[in-house]
């Protein structure tokens, strides 16, 4: 059965903001690993996907997660009977979500180095990115842990 939750995957819809080229180092922790990993939880491939403005961030938290509703569907990733995430179930064509690279099967794990252990967690988290700096989402692709991320100017 797929659910269509879109008040869990909200923070896709800043994935519509424009993006520019940005650069940089990882930085703070890396959340643990709750998947079969390839490589250490550590060391997760790390993409840069770009620059969100300010504006653009603000615009996106105040029209809600709503904006994603009909663009991706998620099922319930479990290890051990646990809570470790969503996999993409369904995206569509042109959405923020395949413009940003992710595919069908990609099981997001953590959201600015913090594991998704429980759903609601993405929506404690799509409040605090207000003040966040940054924007990093960690996944599983056919078994190997990836990370994008995108900087967020102060403008």
């Amino acid at each position: 059965m797929t659910l269509n939750l879109p008040k869990r995957l909200a923070l896709f819809c800043l994935c519509s903001a424009p993006l520019s080229q940005a650069s940089g180092a990882p930085q703070g922790p890396q959340a643990p690993d709750v998947l079969t990993q390839s490589r250490p939880a550590s060391a997760p491939a790390l993409s840069e996907r770009g620059l969100i403005t300010r504006r653009a961030l603000e615009a996106v938290l105040k029209r809600g997660p709503q904006v994603i509703m009909a663009s991706v569907r998620v099922l319930p990733v479990r290890i051990k009977g646990r809570f470790a995430g969503f996999e993409l179930s369904m995206i569509a064509p042109g959405s923020p979500a395949e413009r940003a690279g992710f595919k069908v099967g990609d099981a997001l794990i953590s959201i600015n180095g913090r594991s998704l252990e429980r759903p609601e967690m993405v929506m404690e988290l799509w409040g605090s990115l207000a003040q966040a700096s940054e924007l990093t989402i960690s996944f599983r692709r056919a078994g190997e842990r990836l990370s994008y991320r995108w900087q967020l100017s102060p403008q």
